[in-house]
């Protein structure tokens, strides 16, 4: 086997066991189909415990995140062979539930035995000794027999979906089970022997005693090739095509999405139904992908579904909770009009990692941040999105909200204050203010210096600081600002929800450099207006084409209305930077942040302005992540490259030890920390926002409202 032929098998080894076996073989069994109603029985298992642990252990970083795998691991490895042990397909794991599925002959009895099972060994386990004490482990169990409704659909991945009436009841059960106890439907009851069959409870019937059954076994058939890439979400697949993936507890934002009237659909003509569910899903994936959110799981609801995405997990691009609001957004304004949706958005310290037994595993997040975003979801009328301050103060887009009745929810003693969000109607500057030590960046920091030094002499430059997050572009930055002490600077900021505005970091960038402070356009305009008149007469015809930079709609002059469409754009160019070069005749740094957001105009006037500075006495530097989106500069004896990579263990080391000198952590502390951070000084101060180096903003500033 050649190193090709050999990788993409170690991928499909990594990937298998986070993959159902009946989705591995849909294609086989039914080639194009999006829906497959099929007979058997279903069983829900909800285990109480995981969330609180997980809570418990957050105060142990990554070490408590590790008991927390462990414990996850360590009960499903006694569980799970319990259920196969009499047939079961899992078919969705959460990390605290599982959804199985039994068909074949006795599915029914078969279903109720394991569950019987399943429970047994739970309370054989009798707790698990952890840093924080002892856990305890609670079971509930749904089951419920007939006809179930499969889905497989996506586009950027194909999602499998259980929904319609047979996971509603399936789901009623398990809600109506108390800690303990299993609950059968009316449907499964009345298949099963009436001596296991026990007393009454709400909308079913408990189970007494396991009937009598031979275990079947977990019988598996030779897998057929497919490629198992198509059915993991693209935000996971990097993640776990690796095999090896890390417990941890991180900051994120967490979105649940619940569509309700699905029973409907299904009822009426399922295959429509798959077709709108397709819609939706789809929907969501574009959107999430083009926001660097992650299709985490779906899970099964009454009358509906749930589907989970994530910023801050698996990766963070710096700005999690900013992703999700602007891909919520879309989602919501592209939502089928027969499939409403409901939407609830929190950001918290989470568990994240992947559980599990090595062959059957899911990658998981867990914690209170995460019950709250559920709980939110569910207050949300239909074609709302709800979100929590915490979601608000750290998204550096303003939106318009509105604020409901505060409303009581399980596990809060007080109320929890939830906004509508709107559409977006502003912008919050980052605060680039910090004071981690900046250690392990002295030749990134030279570089930039002598490049301010060459443009105080008259021959300017660009700097281009490419890095991750977390990686200190940002502190970076403040600390060249702090050193060179530039007589002008100039500074703006691209941003992930303008990427489609014509000239959006422009707008503050030329506002500064002119000294335009009234925001009023009338007054803005005026101000250009005098502003060309006393240093660049000659532009006076052309001030309808420097306006849009300014974000202003001004009346063409003739000159302008008879210019050709396609010659504005470069008319356009030049007439801003021969202002500019009126204007700012002295040494002036210009500082542009997060260029991969660029939009495309900026872009274009950025790249003339950078062809002729080699004769200015300018600097810019354009900070930005790994990747070709936005602004790239093309080569150029005026341009020099900087990329932060992670800080070398001995600059990790003194970091922590500096960062840490009101507070002395001991030797092996440190080392640990060191370790774990893999050069990241943003994971190393374990205080800083994933957003450079800042640290991140505690402010409680109400939201405007509309």
């Amino acid at each position: 086997m050649d190193p090709t032929e050999r990788a993409a098998s170690d991928e499909v080894d990594a990937l298998q066991p986070y993959v159902p076996r009946l989705v591995r073989y849909w294609d086989a069994e039914t080639p194009g189909r999006l829906h497959r109603p099929v007979e058997g029985t279903m069983a829900l298992i909800d285990i109480s415990g995981f969330t609180r642990m997980s809570e418990r252990l957050a105060r142990y970083g990554n070490v408590g995140a590790e008991e927390v795998t462990e414990v996850i691991d360590g009960t499903f490895a006694r569980l799970l062979p319990a259920a196969y042990a009499f047939g079961a397909n899992l078919l969705k794991f959460g990390g605290d539930a599982q959804l199985l599925w039994f068909t074949g002959t006795d599915h029914h009895t078969r279903a109720a035995a394991a569950a019987h099972a399943m429970r047994a060994e739970l309370r054989r386990l009798d707790g698990f000794a952890t840093s924080a004490g002892t856990v305890s482990l609670r079971m509930s169990v749904g089951v419920h027999s007939g006809t179930f409704d499969f889905f497989l659909v996506g586009g950027s991945h194909r999602e499998f979906i259980v929904a319609g009436p047979g996971a509603t009841s399936t789901v009623q059960m398990e809600s109506a089970a108390s800690a303990g106890q299993i609950m059968l439907s009316p449907a499964t009851a009345d298949l099963l022997p009436r001596s296991s069959v026990g007393a009454a409870r709400g909308p079913g019937r408990l189970l007494a005693r396991s009937a009598e059954v031979e275990q079947s076994g977990f019988h598996t058939a030779e897998t057929p090739e497919v490629d198992l890439r198509q059915f993991v979400p693209v935000g996971l697949r990097e993640t776990l095509r690796g095999g090896t993936v890390d417990p941890e507890h991180r900051p994120a934002a967490i979105a649940f999405l619940q569509y309700v009237g699905f029973d409907r659909l299904v009822g009426d003509d399922p295959d429509r139904a798959a077709a709108v569910l397709g819609e939706l899903v789809g929907s969501v994936q574009r959107h999430a992908d083009a926001y660097g959110v992650a299709f985490l799981a779906t899970d099964i609801a009454q009358d509906g579904g749930k589907i989970i995405l994530t910023a801050g997990v698996p990766d963070t691009a710096g700005n999690n909770e900013e992703q999700l609001l602007l891909a919520l957004r879309d989602i919501r304004a592209d939502a089928p009009r027969d499939l409403p949706v409901r939407i609830g958005v929190n950001s918290g310290h989470v568990f994240a990692g992947a559980v599990g037994p090595d062959y059957r595993r899911t990658y998981t997040v867990m914690g209170d941040a995460v019950n709250l975003a559920a709980r939110v979801m569910a207050e949300a009328p239909p074609g709302e999105v709800y979100a929590t301050q915490d979601v608000l103060d750290g998204s550096r887009t303003i939106f318009r909200v509105t604020a409901p009745e505060p409303f009581f929810v399980k596990g809060k003693q007080k109320p929890v204050h939830a906004f509508s969000v709107g559409e977006p109607e502003g912008s919050r500057g980052s605060d680039r203010a910090s004071t981690m030590p900046l250690v392990g960046r002295d030749e990134e920091l030279a570089t930039l210096t002598r490049a301010w030094e060459r443009a105080r002499a008259g021959h300017g430059g660009m700097v281009t600081v490419t890095a991750g997050v977390g990686m200190g572009k940002a502190r970076l930055l403040q600390e060249l600002l702090a050193t060179a002490a530039p007589e002008r600077a100039v500074a703006a900021e691209c941003r992930l929800y303008q990427t489609a505005t014509p000239y959006f970091p422009f707008r503050a960038l030329l506002r500064t450099a002119w000294g335009f402070e009234d925001p009023d356009p009338a007054a803005t305009e005026s101000a250009l207006a005098e502003l060309v008149r006393v240093h660049a007469p000659d532009l006076e015809p052309w001030l309808p084409l420097i306006g849009p930079t300014l974000g202003l709609t001004m009346a063409e002059s003739p000159e302008v209305a008879e210019l050709d469409d396609r010659f504005r754009p470069v008319r356009t160019r030049s007439a801003v930077l021969s202002l500019l070069r009126k204007t700012c005749d002295g040494p002036t740094l210009f500082l542009i942040e997060e260029a991969q957001w660029m939009d495309e105009a900026s872009r274009d006037l950025l790249a003339s302005l950078v062809a002729e500075i080699e004769s200015s006495p300018w600097l810019i530097v354009v900070s930005r992540q790994p990747g070709d989106e936005g602004f790239l500069p093309v080569e150029s004896p005026a341009v020099t490259r900087v990329e932060l990579g992670p800080l070398a263990l001995a600059d990790a080391t003194e970091f922590i030890e500096r960062a840490t000198a009101d507070a002395p952590l001991v030797t092996s502390q440190v080392d640990a920390i060191a370790s774990r951070a893999e050069g990241s000084p943003c994971s190393s101060s374990n205080w800083c926002a994933p957003c450079g180096g800042a640290p991140r903003s505690t402010s409680s500033r109400s939201p405007s409202r509309a």
